[in-house]
């Protein structure tokens, strides 16, 4: 019994020192696991700014795009459809009025080819000119 005596001391002792190790060992576990999940709610936020800034960009873009589209023609018709019926008054009053209606056929022609890159005006305004 003397010798039970000098062994309990050492296995609470023991017991102890194991608790502490396990606790130190769930405390490491724990931050390393609460880094990684940081890490990778911080990564993902990074991710959606960067989606959201490209998608917004894109979209300011196709906007800009559109709206440029939307105006140059806006002004081409105007231009051309406007001034379209003047000119059939040219065109139809008398003869000598001819000149001026292919001068501006020659000139919206030209603006449409050049600014719009439509290369079958040509083609509207020859049909147009010989109704």
């Amino acid at each position: 019994m003397g010798s039970t005596r000098w062994l309990q001391p050492k296995t609470i002792h023991l017991t102890t020192a194991a608790v502490v190790v396990v606790v130190v060992v769930v405390v490491v576990v724990l931050v390393v696991v609460l880094v990684v999940v940081v890490v990778v709610v911080v990564v993902l936020v990074v991710v959606v700014v960067v989606v959201v800034v490209v998608v917004v960009v894109v979209v300011v873009v196709v906007v800009v795009k559109v709206v440029v589209v939307v105006v140059v023609v806006a002004v081409a018709t105007e231009i051309c459809c406007c001034w379209g019926s003047n000119i059939s008054k040219f065109y139809n009053n008398s003869r000598s009025n001819r000149a001026d209606w292919l001068s501006w056929s020659e000139k919206c022609e030209k603006f449409y080819i050049e600014t719009l890159n439509i290369s079958t005006f040509s083609e509207i305004t020859l049909k147009n000119s010989k109704k």
